[in-house]
Formats: C-alpha cells, structure tokens, sequence
C-alpha cells in the first residue's frame, strides 16, 4: 500500500502493541503509526484531525474503551474507531459497541481480519473527506456565483414605505422599469404572486419588528407574465437606534429552483423504479412448482402494490380460469388499469388495479403513470410463463403417472 495512512493506536499491552503496529506498518509502507498507552496521553497530546483511524484497545488501566469512543466522536464524528480485544466478544457488548458509534471490532490474534476492517474503513473515511471537501468547493462556488450575479437593489422608506430607490436591474430580471417602483408604492406587493402575497405581507412586517438581517423567498410575475423566483437579501438599516429604511438585494434564483425541482423528479423517479424493481423481483422468484396456480397466483396479488405509487391505496383483482382472486380491500372503482394474457392455452389471464381513495390526486397527480401501465404488463407476462410452465409440469407428471399406471396393469396381466 502506498497511501499516506495516519492511525492513532491505543493499548497498553507492549507486545500486542508491537505485533498490531509492525502489521499496519506493512500494510501502509508509506503511513504512520502512532502508539500511546493511556487515554490522558490521547487527550492532552494528540490531535484527532491529524489522523484516519484510531484503533484502540477496549480495556486500557486507566480508561474504559467506551469513554474513547464518546471522546473521539464528541471531536471527529466520521474518524473510522476500531476496537481491538484479546477476549471472545459477547453479541450484547458489540450491539452497545454498534450503538455508540464503533465502526467495527476485531480480535487481537485475527491479524488478517484488522487488515482488512483497516483497510474498508481508510479507504471510506478517504471517500467521505474527499466528497466532503468536494461538496464545500461546490457550496464556495455556488455562493461566489450568486454573490456575483447582478440583482434588484432597493430601498424603501419605512416612514412612507415608500420605494426612493430601485436599481435599473429591474427591467433585466422583471420587465418594469424602474420608474414603476417609484411611482406606486404597492407595485412591488401587486407583482407578487398571488398565493405567496398574504405571506410576504407578515413576513415584511415581521423583519421591520424585528430588524437585522433576514432572508425571503417568494414567486413574482414578470412584465410577460412568467413566475420569477426571487430571493430577497433585507435589512434594516438603523440611525440612532431608530429604523429608517428597509434595503435590499432580489436575486433572481428561477434556474436553482427548477434544478431543484429536477432533482426532485429524478429522485423521486428513482425511487418508483426501485419500487418496481423490487416488486419484478418478488414475483419473478416466486417459485410456480412449489404452488398450485391459485396459489401463485394469490401470492403474486399480495405482491403487486409495493410496486405502485400509494400501496395502501392500492387494491388488486385476478382473474383466471373462472376464478376470481382479489385483495381484501378490493372493490370496484372509477380509477382503474387493467391488463391481460390471451396467450395461455384454453384461459386467459387478466389483471385489474384500482386506485380506492383519490386523496393523493387532489394536488393534480395522475392516477396512474405511464411507466405502471408498463408494470403492470410485464407482472402479468411473468405470471403467465410461470402458469404455462406449471401446467406443462403438471401435465408432464400425469403423463409419467400414466405410464406407471400402464406398466403396472401390464405387470398383473402377465400374472394372472
């Protein structure tokens, strides 16, 4: 390993120190290995921002292994904290070592073991820290963007609550002219948007109570007639210990919120393909030879709503050969899929989804989205293979019973 790995080892048995530095010395040739034989050395000597590992043995003469682990993570919560222990490790002591926030624990004689949970355990830390640094280079960024984008400077009067200044950025990011703000005093709180207006009204009167620095976000329409989101930098400015002018700065943040918006469709999107995947999943494995059809089929209904939307809202009918599978809260509805398999011989197979509650559609969601419509096409595929080769197994087996059957009868002609 040529990594240039920081461990803190902790214990005060000398030749087990020895033994489990000279190993994590081969194992990073180019690291550190700090050993220190006493928790007060750790606390008034050592630094735990300087490392990526503390190893420490659980019981030490003047410390108990608990009391380091508060310690180190009181000061570096992600630091990867192994213990180490030359007794047989009780279920009920690693389940309260997992619960404080122990990364892992190995046996003193399990030298291959320390290797590798040393290894897993850098080479996460490295990965947290980079991503960590990454995020904040991100988060400098972003902040620098916006810092240096150009933005609606105002002012207004707080004994007139008049407008007596308004940047000419205005006419960039809205559409009105400057001249607008300045004429009518309720321009800006007529171009705000009529669900956040109430809002902004409280919310303005607040920050001129309280004074200070304060932060809103809220819709307005433009001069075309597009939402613009704006974020809105105010302050209070005092002379004499007296409030005179509310001034700001309106930063036009449209594109973070639609990139959020987008992030939240792909997660969400990701989400719902991980539901179906597991619910593909749990049917393609249901095992057709250890059931009758019905019994199959049964087990598939309980099955289809984890792939859905709103479970719970979900109800289920199958219908096979003149039987009729439904789920217990199954009953006939307006918003309703259904999907079906002429392909088996003799029976068809056909299945019905219905939503039972339009509670989650009343903000405007569709009932059902093009890609369950496809789920649900490729459930009832499944199901049918899964019947047809049940039925081919079963036909199969009378077929050898029948011969039997024949053998047998042949067996006692030759008899009699």
């Amino acid at each position: 390993m040529s990594q240039k790995v920081r461990i803190l080892l902790i214990g005060d048995d000398i030749a087990g120190r020895e033994k489990i530095s000279d190993t994590l010395k081969k194992l990073y040739t180019k690291g550190r290995v700090d050993v220190i034989d006493s928790f007060k050395s750790l606390r008034e000597y050592y630094n735990l921002s300087d490392y990526d590992i503390v190893i420490c043995d659980f019981n030490l003469s003047d410390y108990n292994g608990i009391e380091v682990l508060f310690y180190v993570r009181e000061r570096e919560l992600q630091l990867p904290f192994i213990f180490i222990s030359d007794t047989v490790w009780e279920e009920s002591t690693i389940d309260t070592l997992v619960l404080n926030g122990a990364s892992d624990y190995v046996s003193t004689d399990n030298l291959k073991e320390l290797e590798f949970v040393v290894r897993r355990e850098v080479n996460r830390y490295h990965h947290f820290r980079n991503t960590k640094l990454k995020l904040q280079a991100s988060e400098f960024r972003f902040r620098s963007l916006v810092q240096s984008i150009n933005g609606i400077v105002r002012e207004i009067d707080l004994e007139t609550l008049k407008n007596i200044y308004v940047s000419p950025q205005s006419m960039n990011i809205l559409g009105y002219p400057a001249s607008d703000w300045l004429e009518n005093r309720h321009f800006w709180l007529e171009q705000v948007h009529p669900k956040d207006r109430n809002g902004m009204i409280s919310k303005v009167n607040q920050v001129i109570q309280e004074g200070g620095h304060h932060t809103l976000e809220y819709r307005m329409i433009s001069s075309q007639g597009d939402i613009v989101w704006i974020r809105d930098l105010l302050t209070i400015r005092e002379e004499n210990g007296v409030p005179v002018s509310l001034d700001g700065l309106m930063i036009d943040i449209t594109k973070e919120k639609e990139i959020v918006y987008q992030r939240d469709l792909a997660i969400e999107a990701e989400k719902r393909r991980m539901k179906e995947q597991k619910c593909l999943w749990n049917i393609t494995n249901l095992d057709e030879q250890d059931f009758t059809i019905p019994q199959l089929l049964h087990r598939a209904m309980m099955l289809i709503p984890i792939g859905f939307q709103y479970p719970k809202f979900i109800g289920v009918k199958i219908l096979y050969a003149n039987e009729e599978i439904t789920s217990i809260n199954y009953e006939e509805s307006e918003v309703v899929i259904s999907s079906q398999n002429l392909k088996l011989r003799d029976d068809a197979l056909s299945i019905e989804i219905v939503y039972l509650d339009d509670e989650p559609f009343q903000s405007g969601e569709i009932p059902f989205l093009e890609d369950e419509k496809h789920l649900l096409d490729t459930i009832i595929d499944i199901l049918a293979v899964k019947i047809a080769k049940k039925r081919s197994s079963d036909d199969l087996k009378k077929h050898e019973q029948l011969l039997i059957n024949t053998y047998e009868l042949a067996q006692l002609g030759r008899m009699i």
